[in-house]
């Protein structure tokens, strides 16, 4: 029998500082707002948020363990619109509710402190993955990360009758050498489960591990440790322990 292959690879994702109504293009409900008294997330929208947050990260290494190589403001867009294009992907601002900024009115008080995603969001297998998680140096060791993540994993364990997705497991990887990402995860009672082996390919210019001559694709390899968390275990203790996290400050 004879066949065709008509499939066409997508373009790849262009960045965008669209003015006009963006389109967060997830594919599960998402309040406009998720916030505790100390901090709020809001849907990133390039156009208002992309400048001010890459500004906020020059002069440091906060890429270091990311697979992309994030030099400019463009490279950072092109990353923002590869999470967009993928319906279980969802970007979110991290704003910080006890510093206000007087020139950030349209954050309705406080000031940019980083962003955090889902990703891999399965409707169907009630699971997803934390990330990226990107914590601004001048809130960096205090309340920020904890109320973030602690909203980010209240939201999707919460069940649908109390605002949330109801999901069943939630994941956290990391880069084996990056330790203060491990670190955060096992204090947000993340349980390590494993380490998965050439997860990733990435970028040129990235440190990781050599591969073969003659691969299709090019650029070092990344392992990548896997730790997570499913209802039961939020139920049963975690939830308690991250409430107690999020209200020091």
């Amino acid at each position: 029998m004879a066949y065709i292959n008509s499939y066409k690879p997508p373009a790849p994702p262009k960045p965008t500082l669209q003015d006009d109504l963006y389109d967060i293009n997830f594919a599960l409900p998402l309040p406009a707002t998720l916030e505790t008294p100390l901090v709020k997330l809001i849907p990133f929208i390039p156009s208002q948020h992309a400048q001010r947050f890459f500004d906020g990260t020059k002069g440091h290494d906060l890429f270091r363990y990311m697979p992309w190589l994030l030099t400019n403001l463009e490279d950072f867009l092109s990353v923002v619109e590869w999470i967009r294009v993928d319906p279980t992907n969802v970007l979110l601002l991290i704003i910080d509710k006890t510093k206000v900024d007087p020139n950030n009115h349209d954050l309705g008080g406080g000031t940019i402190a980083g962003i955090i995603g889902l990703l891999h969001t399965s409707q169907q297998h009630l699971v997803a993955e934390i990330g990226p998680v990107v914590i601004l140096p001048p809130v960096q060791r205090t309340h920020v990360s904890a109320n973030a993540i602690g909203l980010m994993m209240r939201f999707c364990f919460d069940l649908p009758s109390a605002g949330g997705l109801g999901l069943r497991r939630l994941q956290w990887t990391a880069n084996p050498v990056n330790k203060a990402s491990i670190k955060v995860a096992e204090k947000m009672g993340f349980v390590y489960e494993g380490t998965m082996r050439w997860t990733l390919v990435l970028q040129e210019g990235k440190e990781g591990k050599g591969s073969r001559e003659g691969d299709p694709v090019g650029g070092p390899g990344r392992d990548s440790v896997l730790l997570a968390i499913c209802w039961d275990d939020w139920e049963g203790e975690v939830r308690e322990r991250v409430v107690k996290l999020m209200e020091k400050v």
